[in-house]
Parts: C-alpha cells; structure tokens; sequence
C-alpha cells in the first residue's frame, strides 16, 4: 500500500456481496489504467458482521470471470475508514443517507457507485 494514494470506500449493507465485488473490479480496472493508480480501494458494511466471508452467490459471480474474493473478510463501516477515505461510494442511496447520518462529513463526499460508472444516481 502506498501512503500517498487516496482511499476511496465502496459500502453496502453487510460487505458479503456488492461492495466487495465493487472493490475487486476496482482493483481490477486500476491494473489496466494508469489513471487510477493513486487510489486504493476497500469495502466495509452499514450493519456488517465482522470477519464474515463473501457470500456464495458472490464468490460464484467473479469466480466465472477468473476473479476470487476467497480472502475477502467482513469490515463494519467505522470512524476512521470514514474520515481516512477521500471518496466513498455507496451501493445505494440508503446507504449513503446511513452514512449521513450516523458520521458527520460533507455530503461531497459521498457518490453512489453507479454515479461513478455511468453518472446515474441508481441502486445497485
């Protein structure tokens, strides 16, 4: 890990599913564009259980591209994760009022995942 690069946080609910495969297919596209190399990129959950796996359906999905999230641990969504991240995208718009309102940060912040993929601000 480079100190210098920016932390940007993928979040969903229990981060078993959706952000960890976010996060994969971030770390994925930052190995073929140079643009990306100063972030880093982690997941954590709203209402995460910590230490859990990636769930089957997950594990299955990127497994089908050549992609594992065998090593991937549950992280619940804390203070510091929030405060350290430059940009944090939420799964959904739910997850970014949660964010909202459980930790005091500009709402500039904050993006859905689909707003950085194609500029809509839809649920995942």
């Amino acid at each position: 890990m480079n100190s210098s690069q920016k932390l940007v946080l993928i979040v969903c609910t229990g981060n078993t599913c959706r952000s960890p495969m976010a996060e994969c297919l971030l770390k994925v596209a930052q190995s073929k564009h140079a643009e990306l190399a100063n972030y880093r990129f982690q997941s954590a959950g709203t209402f995460a259980q910590e230490n859990q796996p990636a769930s089957f359906n997950a594990l299955y999905a990127l497994e089908e591209k050549n992609l594992s999230l065998n090593t991937h641990r549950s992280k619940m969504l804390n203070r510091a994760l929030v405060d350290e991240a430059s940009l944090i995208l939420g799964m959904t718009s739910g997850h970014l009022e949660q964010i909202l309102l459980q930790f005091d940060i500009p709402a500039k912040k904050l993006r859905t995942f689909s707003q950085l993929c194609d500029g809509e601000c839809s649920d995942i």
